[in-house]
């Protein structure tokens, strides 16, 4: 097989890696959470659907998602630097890093991150691996392609026929905020 192409070893334990953690993160979110997620980076479902489909107002289906999207990468996060042996100042420099690469870092925090990165090589790796593993949230050609979360038929239809995925649709129930 050709390096780095679909049937490669490598980039199928790779995979297979970020999948497991991935779903790791995901089961951490509350249900309503994981719903709201699904039904807006998934299905482009709009605010007013989400907040039909859920039965609570639009401003409540806004936040959840804005929350679910913040939880799931702050989660992500932790799992990638948790599971290296890090000091805990690189541990607590994981969430700034996130925030620099996804352009999100307040302007007076840029500079420290900045110089704490030019001087630290687990931070470094650890910017490296987040940029290689698309935490920034659980974007569709993320969830899709790695076959993550249950879906309602018409996007598991879809997902079957663009991606392989095989996992049986499912409707998380829808907790309170």
């Amino acid at each position: 097989a050709p390096a780095g192409g679909e049937d490669d070893p490598e980039e199928s334990f790779v995979r297979l890696q970020l999948q497991s953690r991935v779903r790791e993160v995901i089961t951490t979110l509350p249900s309503h959470y994981r719903r709201t997620l699904t039904m807006r980076a998934l299905e482009d479902s709009t605010y007013e659907e989400i907040s039909a489909e859920l039965e609570v107002p639009v401003a409540v289906a806004r936040l959840w998602y804005c929350r679910a999207r913040k939880r799931f990468r702050q989660a992500f996060v932790d799992t990638i630097v948790a599971r290296r042996n890090v000091p805990a100042a690189c541990i607590a420099m994981g969430g700034d890093i996130a925030e620099l690469i996804e352009g999100t870092l307040v302007s007076a925090e840029r500079n420290r991150v900045e110089g704490h990165l030019a001087a630290c090589d687990v931070c470094r790796q650890t910017e490296d691996e987040l940029r290689s593993t698309a935490f920034r949230t659980p974007t569709r050609a993320t969830l899709l392609g790695l076959g993550v979360l249950g879906f309602p038929p018409k996007v598991a239809q879809h997902a079957v026929g663009a991606h392989g995925w095989t996992g049986a649709p499912s409707q998380p129930a829808v907790a309170g905020m």
